[in-house]
């Protein structure tokens, strides 16, 4: 985790300190944030990271969550080498804003530090391979996108049926495919934030076969924290879940956080 200090991408959002600078709780993590920028010693280092995020999390979760406040909470939860809750925050921040720029990078990176063993979310799909705007085009480009192209293509099949034209039911067929692209982009985009997503916040949580403490374990390893589950099944004190390639086990109700807000799971 020693690399994370030189990752530029996790530069926090200093500039918008001018902005905040009457929230108390904003100025406190800046504050924080900045000391343990010029800290040396390591664990002086980190317990000041994890007290910034703490004061950013706290903001967001008082004073209004904003994509800004998220991404300056997983910026210092990443230094503070605390992964679940880094992931957890660049989540929240692209719930909010799904085009935030920093905090897609910042993700990005994060997930790059968990094992090789473990699925991830958010890699290459075969959309990304045919279709190469996926990830280069905001959300609202990619929408009127597909609203253009769906006009392209009535206006020419309109065409070919009114004067029964090859050429125009085949000049149709570009637009068509286009927009089944694009729709298919935002759908693949909108299955990813449906509320079911979660994080694991432990550093280790022991995946089981089943909803018992007696259970044999599922995976060979413990799921360390930071990884991103699909929630299908909550009984009494478990969470039966779906990895990203879609194994399944179950885990305790309280080693993992959803990504959206809901009662009893964090």
């Amino acid at each position: 985790m020693n690399q994370l200090a030189a990752i530029a991408t996790l530069v926090i959002f200093l500039t918008t300190a001018n902005a905040w600078a009457e929230d108390d709780l904003i100025s406190l993590g800046l504050d924080a944030y900045a000391e343990a920028q010029s800290l040396t010693e390591r664990d002086a280092r980190i317990a000041a990271f994890i007290r910034a995020e703490r004061l950013f999390m706290q903001a967001a979760q008082e004073r209004g969550a904003n994509a800004d406040l998220y991404a300056n909470a997983g910026a210092a939860a990443l230094q503070g080498e605390r992964l679940g809750p880094a992931v957890l925050a660049f989540r929240r921040a692209l719930a909010l804003d799904p085009d935030h720029t920093k905090s897609k990078r910042n993700l990005a990176h994060a997930r790059t530090l968990l094992p090789a063993w473990v699925p991830k979310f958010g890699g290459e799909s075969v959309l990304d391979t045919f279709f190469f705007w996926h990830r280069s085009l905001s959300t609202f480009e990619r929408s009127g996108a597909a609203a253009v192209c769906f006009l392209l293509a009535a206006l020419a099949f309109a065409a070919a049926v009114r004067w029964r034209s090859r050429l125009a039911r085949s000049l149709a067929l570009l637009p068509a495919a286009a927009w089944v692209g694009l729709v298919a982009s935002l759908a693949m985009e909108a299955r990813a934030d449906l509320g079911n997503q979660a994080v694991m916040m432990a550093e280790e949580t022991l995946a089981r076969a089943s909803d018992s403490s007696n259970a044999p374990a599922r995976f060979t390893e413990p799921l360390p924290g930071g990884t991103e589950v699909e929630v299908i099944e909550i009984r009494d004190r478990w969470v039966r879940i779906r990895l990203a390639n879609d194994r399944e086990a179950w885990v305790s109700r309280g080693s993992l956080t959803m990504v959206e807000k809901s009662e009893g799971t964090g």
